[in-house]
């Protein structure tokens, strides 16, 4: 018994049959043309470089188009698009044509466009280069991975369907089974009714507190996201103006301006100029104005001006409210912080210095919370233990901020580090 041909397959057959029968019919010129590299024009769009099709070697679904044009029309494959249309003799160029500037864009095509186009022509004379079959074995290959990716489609079908088949009778064979052992039990319908309503409002409720989770999550997200966004805004504003007054006083430092210079530092004085911690070390303001008080360019006035300054820059912020001794009688000082101060005090000589490291380590921190402290007894632990660290610190080679923000990692280096 012989095997009855698919659908499509016969469909594409036949449709191959005619196309073959109108190609004998065409002229010599026409099927000449068929494998060339050619320059075609379609609609608005310039010549753009393609390959004139063979019919017969077309799929259904290219034929159903060029099969009403065909007396009058190429079916042409465009490089670098991956589209084929069907073309108009008198819209196609040959490619050794120089009549016009084939190989510009032109302006009418956008700079995605024009960077299609010089890889369309760089492929078009890639296959000018080469014999007709093998311009057009990509179109075969094509064909034979499409009609062994249709047989594998249809076994896979056909064994999955067998298997669909033989899984529903075993599932319906054991459900008959457990349901005949099961005790008979009479329910009135006003029980089922009453107890799909209650599953359904479960479900709505799940469904409600879900939802609303979401959103609570989201919106703490995004608050979250607002006041991070606003601490960087302020912090960045503070190191803007620590520099800038940086700056001022990197122009004074003259040889023949010290009044200018010491006048502007009574102006910061005077002024109560302050930041905050963390933007004050940022911008390395302090230690400039350090550098300031032992420069022997300048006379004691200048020294004395900027010493004062230094000692105004870097004295310790008052305490938060919420902290205070004068906010509320009742509520003593955070006793944390003094004790973290106690212990970094231990350490180094400096008790200045050592409010300053303890305020730059609450500004990071908001808070005397359990990283905070865990920080601070690293640190102190460091100091301790290394010498050469402590010589670092009391000198100012490691910046205050760098030891508010440094890692374990980072305070091993530095402890471990002699320069």
């Amino acid at each position: 018994m012989a095997t009855q041909q698919p659908r499509g397959d016969r469909q594409l057959r036949s449709q191959q049959m005619d196309a073959s029968i109108e190609t004998s019919m065409s002229s010599d010129a026409v099927k000449r043309h068929y494998g060339e590299v050619v320059w075609a024009r379609m609609d608005t769009f310039p010549h753009w470089p393609g390959n004139v099709c063979d019919p017969a070697d077309l799929d259904a679904a290219s034929m159903e188009h060029l099969k009403p044009k065909m007396k009058t029309h190429h079916w042409v494959y465009f490089y670098g698009t991956n589209n084929c249309a069907a073309i108009r003799y008198k819209d196609i160029v040959a490619w050794s044509d120089t009549s016009q500037e084939y190989r510009k864009p032109g302006t009418a095509l956008n700079k995605k466009l024009a960077a299609d186009f010089h890889k369309a022509v760089a492929l078009g004379e890639g296959a000018a280069g080469q014999p007709i079959p093998d311009r057009i074995k990509w179109i075969k290959e094509e064909r034979s991975k499409k009609s062994s990716k249709a047989t594998k489609t249809k076994q896979s079908q056909g064994q999955s369907t067998e298997g669909a088949k033989k899984l529903k009778t075993d599932q319906e064979s054991r459900l008959v089974l457990a349901q005949s052992d099961k005790p008979r039990v009479r329910a009135s319908g006003f029980t089922v009714d009453l107890l799909a309503a209650m599953e359904r409002s479960s479900m709505l409720d799940e469904d409600a507190l879900s939802c609303a989770f979401e959103q609570n999550v989201k919106a703490a997200t995004l608050q979250a996201a607002r006041k991070r966004r606003q601490v960087v805004s302020q912090f960045e504003k503070g190191v803007a103006v620590a520099n800038r007054y940086k700056n001022d006083l990197q122009e004074l430092v003259q040889p023949g301006a010290p009044a200018r210079l010491l006048k502007k530092i009574d102006f910061m004085i005077s002024g109560n100029i302050t930041f905050p911690t963390n933007a004050l070390y940022a911008s390395h303001l302090p230690q400039f104005v350090l550098g300031l008080t032992k420069d022997e360019t300048f006379g004691q006035a200048v020294k004395d001006g900027a010493l004062q300054l230094y000692k105004h820059l870097t004295k310790p912020p008052p305490e938060s409210p919420e902290w205070s001794q004068d906010s509320c009688d009742s509520q003593p000082e955070c006793p944390v912080r003094n004790i973290v101060r106690q212990e970094l005090q231990r350490a180094l000589p400096s008790p200045s210095l050592c409010a300053q490291i303890e305020a730059m380590l609450f500004d990071r921190y908001g808070s005397p919370c359990v990283e905070y402290e865990d920080r601070a007894n690293a640190l102190a632990w460091r100091l301790n233990q290394s010498e050469a660290f402590r010589h670092r610190v009391l000198t100012h080679s490691v910046s205050i901020l760098n030891l508010a923000f440094a890692t374990e990692e980072m305070l091993d280096a530095y402890a471990k580090s002699l320069f």
